[in-house]
């Protein structure tokens, strides 16, 4: 496969993946899927998990020439950035409603949510209260870590899907601030999206 496709072929992943949760698309599906319309959660982490092992696959398989290489020194670097990437996994957790993000609420309740938290409080406790999406943040760190050496396909890889995410960050806070508003409106004011700026400033300055 030839490094346009390659790359065309986790873009098309990736505007998938987002384009099935956009409200106006999950609502026409769930419409028609009626009465199993609180399956749909479940039915999309499936979808989207079945669908990127193939890709995943391509990438490792035959990687071409080496872009970088964590050594030396960055080695250290790397540790710190795979360790702060499961702790903001880890703590978000804490946070997020897992029964929701996993589908399995939905179907137990009926429900339609989709957003990845299901807590409409946005309490500043633990990760929460140095940024807004430690998910986003802890995936942005995985990416560029979880790899020694990052070959062509690799890197290009986390490219997109560095964009993916940070862009994905962006559609998730429109969505919370139409839902909860206000609300979420006075957490953005105290909290950080990606780097806990505002926490430091506070606690520093």
């Amino acid at each position: 496969m030839s490094m346009f496709w390659f790359c065309f072929t986790w873009i098309c992943w990736c505007v998938m993946h987002s384009l099935l949760i956009e409200p106006a698309v999950a609502g026409r599906i769930k419409k028609r899927l009626g009465r199993y319309a609180g399956f749909y959660r479940l039915m999309y982490n499936l979808l989207s998990g079945v669908s990127l092992l193939p890709l995943v696959w391509f990438t490792l398989a035959d990687g071409g020439a080496i872009v970088f290489s964590w050594s030396g020194p960055a080695v250290v670097l790397r540790f710190i950035c795979i360790v702060l990437a499961l702790l903001c996994f880890f703590e978000g957790a804490r946070g997020y409603d897992m029964g929701s993000f996993l589908g399995v609420k939905q179907i137990r309740e009926n429900e339609d949510s989709l957003l990845l938290g299901g807590d409409a409080s946005f309490s500043e406790f633990g990760v929460f209260a140095l940024v807004r999406h430690p998910w986003y943040v802890g995936s942005l760190l995985f990416v560029w870590s979880i790899l020694t050496t990052y070959h062509e396909k690799s890197f290009a890889v986390a490219v997109i899907l560095s964009v993916y995410l940070i862009v994905g960050t962006f559609l998730e806070e429109r969505k919370i601030l139409a839902e909860h508003g206000e609300m979420y409106r006075r957490y953005k004011e105290r909290v950080s999206m990606f780097v806990p700026l505002k926490w430091l400033l506070r606690r520093f300055l």
